[in-house]
């Protein structure tokens, strides 16, 4: 079980999964999403960890632009509901 690991502080702070708030006196209050649960212990390993600063290739597909330079016609945006996936 060692996907996502830190030492001195939690995991949650910097995954995805995770909601996070801060209240006026400085303490958090931390919900992960993949389990449906609030936390209450800094994590340090665990196997569903995704950081949030990775950008995934899922992602990166669903606002990708569909480029066909043999297409002759208008240039510009294609509105959501007539997009194309090619892969």
């Amino acid at each position: 079980m060692s996907k996502g690991k830190v030492k001195n502080s939690s995991l949650c702070f910097s995954c995805q999964h995770s909601v996070i708030a801060e209240n006026e006196s400085g303490k958090y209050l931390i919900v992960c999403q993949m389990i449906s649960r609030r936390i209450y212990d800094p994590i340090v390993n665990c196997n569903s960890y995704e950081d949030k600063a990775v950008v995934r290739e899922n992602d990166l597909k669903e606002i990708a632009w569909i480029i066909d330079p043999k297409k002759k016609g208008k240039i510009g945006f294609m509105p959501p509901e007539k997009k194309e996936h090619i892969w």
